[in-house]
């Protein structure tokens, strides 16, 4: 089980995951976004969106960052993601919704 959070005015995104001898929630490793994201836990991944359009996947097991395949869509406003399957992630840009092919 796991967990991401951002904490207000942080540039850094905490891992957590469940310690199965304890039952707590325990760090398991940071990424560092560019400034306010949106947060998707997606299998063994985690989707970060920014403003600007930008979709990062992170490995939650140590994997190198690989950016999602998405267009930016400035002046849309807020921006998300989550998982599509396949490897695929879809991409909500204010009422716009863009769904990639596989990573």
């Amino acid at each position: 089980l796991h967990a991401a959070v951002q904490f207000n005015g942080e540039a850094a995104v905490v891992l957590l995951s469940i310690d199965a001898a304890t039952a707590a929630w325990v760090p398991s490793g940071e990424v560092r976004a560019r400034g306010p994201v949106r947060l998707a836990l997606s299998g063994e991944s985690l989707l970060a969106a920014s403003d600007d359009g930008l979709v990062i996947r992170y490995g939650l097991n140590g994997g190198a960052e690989q950016v999602a395949p998405m267009r930016a869509l400035p002046g849309a406003g807020r921006h998300c993601a989550c998982g599509a399957g396949q490897g695929r992630v879809a991409h909500l840009a204010g009422q716009t919704l863009l769904l990639s092919t596989a990573a």
